[in-house]
């Protein structure tokens, strides 16, 4: 071991040091900065070492105090408003309960803490109700107005009810609350929006069948409607005649007044098969013999003395038995097509109706005015009143294509509403459902097939006219014998051929 000198690198005093015992001067007695330290040097690793560390801990140094002399310091202020906090919550030390609320607070603050959360939990309780309220609304209206198939109405009851408790186990994790309101409030507005459509709908057929004189409560509640829709009663199923009447007025429809339109419409549900037999209106037919004494008069005339004569007159002349009847005028055909947003009629011809309405042969576009001009113009045709027949069945045709589309149901509210005042009929409210409901079930596509019966013109006196002579059409016995077999045929369940 040698000794080597730093050449007077300076060095701080250490505390603990004993200075008196060193034959070294410190700085400030050397008055410089620099003072010669020793080190010791192993000769076979030639490590610079300072005694000093030999025991393998360096002394700890320390960083003076310093203290403010007393007439230097400042009296602390203290605000008297001030108050202490009343507990410090350590996030490494503070012991929480199972509801997530720190064990030392006090008793006051928990108090408060678990009112909040009370509220919280009442409001997502309360949209809960809420939510099941307007569920259990709509499905008892769809129950009511028997439109959907059972199988439906199960799938939406289950779905719904499914849903109600998904949004029940959203609301126990503080994670997933909110995003449970924000779902129930959504869920709440589609609802209570299904449910006031449904209640117009509901609206609207009652007042469409009590003007019309159609199935009253009495005859048949809204439960019996939803057991049937249960239970699958086969009344639908069932082939039925209906007389469609077309009056030649605006405004609302009377049961009383001639008859331009005079369309039997044959349905076998079963089959999907619709047979239209259309009848001049100025068919020179027999009055009821009860009250008329078996008088002639034209067909139109016969709508005069109510819709039940013009329907007895039918009746007899096919021999037939007619079901039930729609009476509609112009303003509620206008209206029926125009709640269909138009639709796509076949026209025989070009031709230009007396209103300057053009229409060419193929389909045509039409709204409901221009819907009226085609079904009403006999004098562009040679043959008049018969093709003017033929006319109104494709008329007909068009609207069943319409309203057996599955986009019926977003208008349906507003086609009903728009002809509740336009329309007669007596046919039960069951019946139309059931129909609907046949519809969105099995989509059937259905087979339409018109005819027309015709005849040879003549002047000859009318009951309604007294001994004046008018233009009538004498029946042809065959066409009328054929359009009673076809009719027939097709409450027999037989497939019919034609246009």
């Amino acid at each position: 071991m040698s000794q080597y000198s730093n050449n007077g690198r300076d060095r701080l005093d250490l505390p603990g040091e004993n200075k008196a015992a060193s034959a070294e001067p410190t700085i400030r007695e050397q008055g410089t900065h620099q003072r010669p330290r020793t080190y010791q040097v192993d000769a076979q690793f030639e490590e610079y070492y300072d005694p000093r560390y030999a025991g393998g801990q360096a002394p700890q140094y320390q960083q003076p105090q310093y203290q403010m002399p007393p007439q230097y310091q400042q009296p602390q202020y203290q605000d008297p408003q001030y108050q202490e906090p009343r507990y410090e919550e350590d996030p490494y030390q503070t012991e929480y309960d199972y509801e997530g609320t720190p064990a030392s607070d006090e008793p006051y603050i928990r108090e408060e803490r678990q009112k909040a959360k009370k509220k919280r939990n009442a409001f997502g309780k309360v949209l809960l109700v809420m939510e099941l309220i307007v569920s259990v609304v709509v499905i008892g209206l769809l129950l009511f107005l028997n439109i959907l198939p059972s199988r439906f109405l199960l799938i939406g009851s289950g779905g719904l009810l499914l849903y109600w408790l998904i949004m029940l186990g959203l609301q126990q994790p503080r994670a997933t609350r909110g995003f449970g309101k924000a779902m129930m409030i959504l869920m709440i507005l589609v609802l209570a929006l299904s449910t006031g459509y449904l209640w117009r709908t509901n609206a609207a057929l009652s007042n469409l069948f009590e003007a019309g004189n159609g199935e009253s409560g009495e005859a048949r509640s809204g439960i019996g409607n939803a057991l049937e829709g249960i239970f699958g009663s086969k009344t639908a199923q069932k082939p039925f005649t209906v007389y469609i009447s077309g009056n030649d007025g605006y405004g609302e429809t009377s049961e009383e007044g001639r008859t331009d339109v005079n369309i039997l419409v044959t349905v076998n549900p079963e089959t999907h098969q619709i047979l239209m037999t259309t009848t001049p209106r100025d068919y020179y037919i027999e009055l009821p013999e009860e009250d008329f004494g078996g008088a002639r008069d034209k067909l139109t005339h016969a709508g005069i003395y109510g819709i039940d004569v013009s329907e007895e007159v039918l009746s007899n002349l096919y021999g037939v038995d007619i079901d039930y009847y729609v009476r509609v005028n112009f303003s509620g055909f206008e209206g029926i097509v125009d709640a269909l947003g138009g639709v796509s009629v076949w026209s025989d011809y070009d031709f230009t109706a007396t209103t300057g309405d053009t229409f060419y042969q193929g389909y045509n576009e039409v709204n409901g005015v221009q819907a009226l001009a085609f079904v009403r113009e006999r004098y562009a045709f040679t043959d008049g009143d018969f093709q003017r027949g033929r006319n109104q069945m494709y008329m007909i045709k068009a609207i069943i294509a319409k309203m057996t589309s599955p986009s019926i149901l977003v208008n349906y509210s507003s086609l009903l509403a728009s002809v509740e005042s336009c329309v007669l009929t007596d046919m039960p409210q069951s019946k139309i459902t059931s129909l609907i409901r046949l519809q969105l079930d099995e989509s059937p596509d259905w087979n339409i097939v018109s005819n027309t019966v015709g005849g040879w013109g003549d002047m000859q006196p009318t009951y309604s006219g007294g001994s004046e002579y008018l233009s009538v059409v004498w029946p042809n016995d065959e066409d009328v014998a054929k359009a009673s077999e076809l009719i027939q045929r097709c409450l027999n369940g037989e497939i019919l051929e034609g246009n």
